[in-house]
């Protein structure tokens, strides 16, 4: 899938003729009833160039999940990237498309 992911983010700036873009993997984390400060999950970012991964735990994981939760059809996000996801992204990032594909 990092190739995939990779070729994606190569696609979306060659397509949007942007100086860069990013797709971001949240689908590896630990399954837990309730998503809390026991949770936590790794946070790939996926660029033309490379691949980074984060570990991400407990408060962090909850404000990211509860981001998805009140956007569960996706959000584009124009000027400013959601305060959860700052950390992962570049400075100067202007757009950001969040969607979440494993909420039931």
């Amino acid at each position: 899938m990092d190739r995939v992911y990779q070729r994606a983010a190569k696609l979306v700036k060659k397509t949007l003729d942007v100086e860069g873009a990013l797709v971001m993997d949240m689908s590896h984390g630990e399954v837990l009833e309730t998503v809390g400060v026991e949770a936590n999950m790794s946070l790939i970012v996926h660029s033309a160039e490379d691949t980074t991964t984060y570990q991400v735990q407990g408060d962090v994981c909850v404000r990211i999940w509860d981001m998805f939760l009140k956007y569960p059809d996706g959000r584009v996000f124009e000027a400013l990237v959601p305060a959860p996801l700052r950390p992962f992204v570049p400075n100067g990032t202007q757009y950001a498309l969040c969607k979440y594909n494993f909420l039931s």
